[in-house]
């Protein structure tokens, strides 16, 4: 293979670097304001057909070798970097090219499909990497990353597959700041002059375009899906915990299952004005239920450290300790927007409090800081092939509610779609309109009375707080990406320093996504678990699941006491059961998800002859489970993985999933029998 630069659209088998897509979210040092930029002709030609393209602020080099002796024999490697020249906030670094294909190409989709490419496809950042064409009429040709996986755009037109693969895009690692009175963006990397990233891909012949060839499955254990849940304590108590955990006279409690979550708690008590305070760990019966959960297989993550308050860093790094030597979570979640000490608050920014350090040294990995996924649950499950909107879905579920009386939950949908809909002075109105008219819905809810005085005062209101809201200064919201960006990457789990996670090393902190699980009833349905499993996605859900309010459709019947669990989450939570005991659905906590996506990122899966895959896994740390995605041919029997046969296989539906372990620091062959002439 060789390499061409240039804009027009390139002929022969050659490889034509395209315009790479640059854009900036901050101010350019040379120029003063962000967006994209460029200066005069940017491509240029060094010896052995190496190529670079700067823009100024960016420099993109674009370089093919001969693979090493351990590839395919006559494959090539494609390394493409990118150093910045000036300290830059990157908003979205592509890197394109277009090789000639006579007929469709296939490929792996987001589902883990391998089928034909028709108009333009997008892979997430936690799918695999592999595509198949024909350039000649001769021999296929394979392209694969050599580590990990990227986020990518693929488009076959005119006989030209043209692939983009993303370096670097803010909607890989989205972040949040509300320590300066408003919803900040921090997602866009800010790359200091210098610093560089690199992807490397392998080019090799191909068996055939249609041929699928072994990639890398998602989970462990040959596990199609995953599902993951963190329940915050917001809403706790010891009565309904206890219903939650041992069910009800139906057998339908979440212990003694074989499920997992990442249930959030308070450890410090404090005072809540008004109402009565969740338990915390100090209670002696809620930690009871606790311990419990834990010792069924859950994690126990400290959800910030109390209700409401702020404590001193003293107070703070012993809580931390305690909770840890205790616990041993992996994960913190946070809480609330007026606790300094949260990442949300500054925290890790603020030496005294030095949250990061802090739950480093305690053993934290993951870390969740208020993002949810722009898309509402009742649309899916799947945080990896989410929809562009969920309006619709939203919308049908309000007017459902709507109809069956339940006017709040209705409401509170519609709160949904506006919030998600509007942004800026509008976005903030109906933060503070829709929560009025709400809270006049509930009291008239119980009271059964309307009252035409009390209803004109709450309008006077509502409209002096929407002027309020218009005219109120301060920052508005700004996303360095589009909503669409953001469900094209699928980012889940990305390193805290704001970088892609093919990028992260052993020891940084991971930050993680999650989908909205407020309506319980609504979103956890044996129909959205199917769906999920079909689409081969995975879910980590934000979730109350004690919640009571009158406007969420939550796990327990309206008007019983302690609480009865509904009919619909039992069929649901024995659906669960039934996906995660047949090892269709792995079933982790927010840690140990973050933990082997972390692991996945680092193994390079590399085919040599027909048959056989190399697999190296650089970790300190063992990998268990492994799954590796091979042709209904491939007779099970006949794998091999390192010396010994596999530890397990599965059939699905276009797959033989493989699976077994990987030592630290190891190179593994696996290899089979191909009944392909």
């Amino acid at each position: 293979m060789h390499l061409i630069a240039g804009r027009g659209g390139g002929s022969g088998d050659g490889i034509l670097l395209r315009e790479p897509v640059l854009r900036y979210a901050g101010p350019l040092s040379s120029s003063g304001h962000g967006g994209t930029r460029r200066e005069g002709p940017v491509w240029k030609c060094g010896d052995d057909s190496r190529w670079t393209y700067s823009d100024g602020s960016l420099i993109l080099g674009a370089g093919i070798d001969a693979a090493p002796d351990h590839f395919p024999a006559g494959s090539s490697i494609l390394r493409v970097t990118a150093t910045s020249l000036e300290p830059v906030s990157v908003g979205l670094c592509a890197f394109a090219f277009e090789v000639r294909s006579l007929t469709p190409p296939y490929f792996a989709d987001r589902r883990l499909r391998w089928g034909r490419l028709r108009g333009t496809a997008h892979v997430n950042d936690f799918g695999p990497c592999a595509v198949r064409w024909n350039p000649s009429g001769g021999t296929a040709m394979e392209l694969r990353m050599v580590r990990g996986t990227v986020s990518s755009r693929l488009t076959w037109k005119r006989r030209r597959l043209e692939i983009a693969f993303t370096l670097d895009s803010a909607a890989l690692h989205p972040r949040w700041q509300f320590s300066a009175g408003a919803n900040i963006s921090t997602a866009a990397h800010s790359w200091e002059a210098g610093e560089t990233m690199t992807l490397s891909f392998l080019f090799s012949g191909a068996d055939g375009v249609e041929a699928a060839p072994p990639i890398a499955g998602r989970f462990p254990d040959g596990a199609e899906a995953g599902f993951a849940l963190t329940d915050h304590c917001d809403f706790d108590s010891n009565d309904r915990l206890h219903v939650f955990l041992e069910g009800d006279e139906r057998h339908n409690g979440w212990l003694g299952r074989g499920l997992r979550m990442t249930k959030g708690v308070f450890t410090l008590t404090s005072a809540v004005p008004d109402r009565t305070p969740v338990p915390t760990l100090a209670d002696s019966r809620y930690r009871e239920l606790i311990q419990a959960l834990r010792r069924d297989g859950s994690e126990i993550a400290p959800h910030a450290l109390s209700e409401v308050g702020t404590v001193s860093p003293p107070v703070f790094r012993e809580a931390v300790r305690q909770f840890s030597s205790k616990w041993s979570p992996a994960t913190w979640i946070d809480h609330g927007n007026t606790i300094g000490y949260c990442y949300t608050m500054g925290g890790a920014a603020d030496p005294a409090y030095d949250l990061l350090g802090v739950l480093r040294s305690n053993g934290f990995t993951a870390l969740w800081s208020y993002h949810d996924i722009p898309v509402h649950g009742s649309a899916t499950l799947n945080l990896l092939d989410a929809p562009h909107s969920a309006m619709g879905a939203m919308g049908r579920r309000s007017a459902s509610h709507a109809r069956r009386g339940e006017v709040l939950v209705a409401m509170h949908y519609l709160r949904s779609m506006l919030e998600r809909g509007l942004r800026g002075r509008w976005g903030r109105v109906v933060m503070v309109v829709i929560p009025a008219l709400r809270g006049y819905g509930m009291k008239v809810a119980r009271t059964r009375k309307i009252a035409p005085g009390e209803l004109m005062q709450t309008l006077r209101q509502v409209r002096t707080r929407a002027r309020q809201a218009l005219g109120a200064p301060g920052p508005e919201l700004r996303e360095p990406y589009t909503r669409r960006e953001l469900a094209e990457c699928g980012a889940v789990v990305y390193p805290e320093r704001g970088v892609p996670l093919h990028q992260a090393s052993e020891s940084e902190q991971l930050l993680f996504a999650t989908i909205e699980g407020v309506h319980t009833r609504d979103i956890y349905t044996p129909d959205a678990l199917d769906r999920l499993l079909s689409e081969r996605g995975l879910h980590v859900g934000h979730c109350y699941l004690l919640n009571r309010l009158p406007y969420i459709a939550g796990v327990f019947e309206r008007g019983t006491e302690p609480g009865r669990l509904t009919d619909a989450w039992t069929e649901f939570i024995a659906s669960l059961d039934r996906s995660v005991a047949s090892r269709r659905l792995w079933n982790p906590t927010a840690g140990d998800l973050s933990a082997w996506m972390r692991d996945m990122q680092a193994i390079s899966v590399i085919p040599g002859k027909r048959g056989r895959v190399d697999l190296h896994h650089p970790g300190s740390g063992p990998v268990r489970g492994f799954t590796l995605l091979l042709a209904r041919t491939v007779p099970p029997a006949s794998v091999r993985w390192g010396d010994a046969a596999a530890a397990g296989w599965r059939y699905w539906r276009d797959w033989l999933a493989v699976w077994g372990d990987l030592p630290a620091a190891s190179h593994t062959v696996v290899q089979w029998e191909d009944p392909i002439p």
